[in-house]
């Protein structure tokens, strides 16, 4: 799932960029104990890693949350360019570009613009009317349903104000909605609504943003449970966008890293007509999340060798984050997302590469030299 700080806090743009912190959770309303018990893990590489032979780079694209932590956006960007990150992510809530009927604030994304086309950086741009588990329509259209004929209409004149914005911009890709799933859950009302709404805009931002793919990010949960609901928005997708944290049912307790090539294989055969980004992908460090900075550097190793397996089936990763968050920021999210967890704020605090105080976890070493071997 992903987690997205609302009040603009994703990164900062030089010394001048508001920070507005993007961040992807996983299914928000599940609840783990601090009881759980965590079996042993065992670093030796299965016989999967180990036959793997590691693939040219080709057309695949690796993206990043550039959070700064305490080192500044300056080094944080070296940083991420370092290990070829070619992509970044720009969250733009409806509600907070639309604070009153009509009127638009474009923030920093001029500025955002300007920056990343000179730095060589694609854009993928998420328009959220939802949020995770939060609605983000405007404040005179929320109680509306989603296929209303209003609703329809003023998006398409949201996108058009973001497309205007972004005139330089090289947009990878355009993602209506952030995680919808956790808010539509398994109502078929819902869900038939969104999707009426999803076909009726996705042309539209296709016209606006013609070079980028179009899509809805969906929890990797969610494409797998919720099947045949996801299948039919996606009818209308050209491109599938998954967030992915392999959690064990019911928790924030992570499964073996292993684990992603059985995961990976399974979403390929769902959809083997379509490109597959990871417009989200993590794995904690976290001991209150059954893991460590060895079994976060395992997860990049395997993600890397299953990547080499389906080349020609995933373009995106896209790693969540770069350095990780501070308490403040954490307390924050989990107000946001109405969970006091333990577990989900672990979660939300040590999902990064890097420490907050700019030390490299092995995780990001380990990145550094999967890159490398494919020639990034």
């Amino acid at each position: 799932m992903a987690f997205l700080f609302r009040n603009k806090k994703w990164f900062i743009i030089l010394a001048i960029i508001i920070v507005v912190l993007l961040l992807s959770g996983k299914d928000k309303n599940n609840v783990v104990s601090n009881n759980t018990e965590v079996p042993k893990y065992s670093s030796e590489p299965p016989q999967q890693l180990a036959k793997n032979i590691p693939k040219p780079r080709g057309n695949r694209l690796l993206g990043m949350g550039v959070s700064e932590g305490g080192v500044g956006f300056d080094k944080a960007f070296a940083l991420a360019q370092g290990v070829g990150v070619k992509v970044i992510e720009l969250p733009t809530f409806w509600d907070d570009t639309e604070p009153e009927f009509r009127q638009y604030i474009g923030g920093w994304l001029p500025i955002a613009d300007q920056f990343y086309s000179k730095a060589d950086i694609k854009l993928a741009i998420s328009l959220n009317p939802i949020d995770t588990n939060n609605l983000r329509l405007p404040k005179d259209l929320k109680n509306k349903s989603f296929n209303d004929p209003e609703v329809i209409e003023r998006y398409k004149a949201f996108v058009d104000f973001v497309a205007k914005q972004l005139l330089n911009s090289d947009v990878s890709y355009v993602a209506i909605g952030n995680e919808i799933d956790i808010y539509l859950g398994s109502s078929d009302k819902r869900w038939e609504e969104y999707t009426e709404f999803f076909a009726a805009v996705a042309p539209y931002v296709k016209e606006k943003f013609p070079s980028a793919v179009i899509g809805s990010k969906i929890s990797y949960e969610g494409i797998i449970k919720l099947n045949d609901k996801v299948r039919r928005l996606n009818n209308y997708a050209n491109v599938v966008l998954t967030t992915y944290y392999p959690f064990k049912q019911g928790g924030f307790i992570v499964r073996d890293p292993n684990t992603v090539h059985e995961d990976f294989k399974r979403i390929v055969d769902l959809y083997p007509d379509k490109k597959i980004y990871f417009a989200e992908i993590g794995y904690p460090s976290g001991s209150l999340n059954g893991s460590s900075e060895t079994k976060q550097a395992d997860f990049i190793k395997e993600t890397f060798a299953a990547w080499d397996t389906y080349v020609d089936k995933i373009t995106l990763f896209n790693f969540q984050w770069l350095h990780d968050q501070s308490p403040e920021t954490v307390s924050a999210w989990q107000q946001y997302y109405g969970l006091k967890d333990k577990g989900f704020a672990s979660y939300l605090g040590t999902l990064d590469l890097r420490t907050y105080d700019g030390k490299d976890k092995q995780a990001f070493v380990v990145l550094g030299e999967e890159v490398k071997k494919r020639g990034w």
